[in-house]
């Protein structure tokens, strides 16, 4: 088992036949990882989540499911410590103004136990898969939840008082991305300013990136996202990367509350 911090938070480990499950992290806060060959917990099942065994999973993680080898702890003190520290030096300021209460509401304390060493980490969400080889070979797929929504994917014109916007919908089955969203949020919607009217300021313009190279990559000015919070679907419409959410609703919202939030958003007097 190894950590990398340079792809993507992953832990990576040899699976059965040869190759390398990967555990990835959405918002990785903290993250140890101990040699043992123990549960640094006492596994009760009526109070510890088991994610590895649960039915959700199905056959899609049957090659890097392991029994009884994900978990999440609850009531964590690790957790609420990272919070009482998140809250007391960052406050408002936490993640460039959101609200640093998420913490409790949408991270987890993780426990990954492998055969003499296990890893605990702090995180909004996880992405489990099965790669050929390590970091060098493994690069995330179009339709990893990481990913957004990349160039291929359904795409259509919205006309907003007079602006032009690209959206771009997940293809999965909605049944699908409700299952996964247990895991982790999953892209449902994006929408962008159309190239021709892209505006200073707008995610959706030409970004300079890697080593000195302009690439022409498609950035959601607007996302609707899906993740679950207290057992429950809910939908998180964010504006931009350093802002709090624009609404949440509970259950899968689709793209036309997201129009009529624009509707408001873009009219010419808007504030």
């Amino acid at each position: 088992m190894r950590f990398d911090p340079e792809t993507q938070s992953a832990i990576q480990f040899e699976v059965d036949d040869g190759r390398f499950g990967r555990v990835m992290f959405e918002n990785l806060d903290a993250i140890r990882v101990c040699r043992g060959e123990w549960s640094p917990y006492d596994i009760d099942e009526s109070v510890y989540q088991d994610i590895g065994n649960a039915s959700y999973h199905g056959e899609r993680y049957a090659d890097v499911r392991l029994p009884g080898w994900v978990f999440t702890v609850p009531q964590s003190r690790w957790l609420f410590e990272r919070y009482l520290y998140e809250r007391e030096h960052y406050g408002d300021q936490y993640e460039f103004g959101r609200d640093v209460d998420e913490m409790l509401c949408d991270f987890r304390h993780y426990l990954f136990l492998f055969h003499d060493e296990y890893v605990e980490a702090i995180a909004k969400g996880i992405w489990i898969d099965v790669i050929n080889g390590p970091k060098e070979t493994a690069p995330m797929g179009s339709e990893h939840p990481f990913m957004g929504l990349s160039e291929g994917f359904e795409s259509r014109t919205l006309q907003v008082h007079g602006k032009e916007l690209e959206v771009r919908v997940n293809p999965k089955p909605i049944e699908i991305l409700v299952d996964d969203a247990r895991l982790c949020s999953q892209r449902i919607i994006g929408v962008a300013y159309a190239r021709k009217n892209t505006c200073v300021g707008s995610f959706s313009a030409l970004e300079l990136e890697g080593e000195g190279e302009l690439l022409n990559r498609w950035r959601p000015d607007w996302k609707l996202s899906l993740r679950y919070r207290d057992g429950r679907p809910i939908s998180i419409l964010e504006e931009g990367f350093f802002a709090p959410p624009v609404f949440e609703v509970e259950g899968v919202a689709g793209l036309e509350l997201v129009a009529e939030y624009l509707e408001h958003r873009l009219k010419p007097d808007a504030t």
